[in-house]
Formats: structure tokens, C-alpha cells, sequence
């Protein structure tokens, strides 16, 4: 059930609620990836052209006691893990099968997408305003019929897992919080289910909607 959602980065938060549930290996392109909303953008706008070539590829070390080999696309500024480490591999060797690993999940994403296949997860520890949200919504709707999930702290009107229709393929989600960024892990497991549930359901209702209509 959980690869039915594809997360459109920020922290590895929601690639760690899908690694709780037990998906792996999962080939998801922003998974473990941040990146600003802009390059998002950007991004979408050229149907993840060039994303990930080896030219584009570069590796380093993260500053941890652990250090951690980290990749950074420079195309659209996007920063991954890979969660290998100094001593483990060479980091030539390691940067030429991430950019393999990058070009063919570019190439996956802009496939599921095209096919409307994926409810993409959107979400920030600050959280993205409407007039944020709607261009990322216009974006995904011109590349195919996709659905996107913007989750967002709850309020008095919307407890955590709350899931609401703003646009058709447009869901707003409610959480008790995020987790931080310095530990992705400390996530709230059981409301992002109940988010994925109930933003499944009025996906598949809309869809069956269209369906009796045509």
C-alpha cells in the first residue's frame, strides 16, 4: 500500500515511514533527497531532463562522527543520502553508480507521473502555504493525471490524520507535528498512516467518480 505515495523531498521523513512499513528496496527518486521547491519546480517543468548525468553527479563527506558519503545533484540542487560510508567504498566507483541509480529513478518518476499512478507527498518542517502549494499542483497536473498529498500541522478544525479535498488531485493532510531534521526517525508512524489511508480513499472515490461521469 505504501508505494502507492512518492515523496517530493525535505527531510527522508516520509522515506522512513515507508522504510518502517517495510519497502525495500524501493527505487524512489527523492526518497532520501532534499530540495527546494523552486528546483522542484524546475525540475517538473523539464521532465527531469539531464537529472542525475555523471557531469551533474558529485560526492562528499558529510561532517558526522559516522561519515556518511552524501550526493548532490547540481543540476537542481538536490542533496541525498546513500548511506554508505568512508572506508566502505571507493568514492569514484560509488559516484558512478549513484548517478546511474539517479538517472533511471528520473526517468521511473516522470513515467508513474505521466501515468498518474503516484500520490506524490509534499510536506515541510515549515509548512508550505497555499499560494506555495498551487504552482506544484499545476506543475504535476500538466505532466499527467497525478494526485498530490500536502500535509501540514493540524489545527483546531483538523486533528492529526485528517485528510481533506482542496482540487481534484489535491488532498490536505494534518499532523500532530513533523519530525525534526536532525532525526528523521522520530516520526509519527500511525498519523502518517491514517493520512495515506484516508488521502487513498478520496483518490480511488475521485477516480471512480470520473469514471461513472465518461
Amino acid at each position: 500500500f505504501i508505494l502507492n505515495f512518492e515523496s517530493l523531498g525535505d527531510n527522508c521523513e516520509f522515506g522512513v515511514i515507508q522504510r518502517r512499513c517495510g519497502a525495500e528496496p524501493f527505487l524512489s527518486l527523492l526518497r532520501f533527497g532534499g530540495i527546494k521547491l523552486h528546483f522542484l519546480l524546475r525540475a517538473l517543468d523539464s521532465e527531469m531532463r539531464d537529472f542525475g548525468e555523471l557531469d551533474q553527479t558529485e560526492i562528499y563527506l558529510d561532517d558526522k562522527e559516522k561519515r556518511e558519503f552524501v550526493v548532490r545533484e547540481k543540476r537542481y540542487d538536490v542533496i541525498f543520502h546513500t548511506f554508505r560510508y568512508q572506508g566502505e567504498i571507493d568514492p569514484e566507483q560509488l559516484r558512478v553508480s549513484e548517478s546511474e541509480r539517479l538517472v533511471y529513478c528520473a526517468g521511473k518518476f516522470v513515467s508513474d507521473m505521466k501515468k498518474g499512478s503516484k500520490i506524490h507527498v509534499i510536506k515541510r518542517n515549515l509548512p508550505l502555504q497555499e499560494h506555495e502549494i498551487l504552482p506544484l499542483y499545476v506543475a504535476l497536473s500538466a505532466c499527467g493525471p497525478t494526485a498530490l498529498l500536502w500535509v501540514v500541522p493540524e489545527d483546531s478544525d483538523h486533528r492529526a490524520g485528517t485528510v481533506e479535498s482542496v482540487l481534484p488531485g489535491l488532498f490536505k493532510g494534518f499532523i500532530s507535528r513533523f519530525a525534526p531534521h536532525e532525526n528523521a526517525y522520530d516520526s509519527m508512524l500511525s498519523e502518517w498512516l491514517e493520512i495515506c489511508v484516508n488521502s487513498y480513499r478520496l483518490r480511488r472515490a475521485e477516480r471512480q467518480s470520473c469514471g461513472a461521469h465518461t
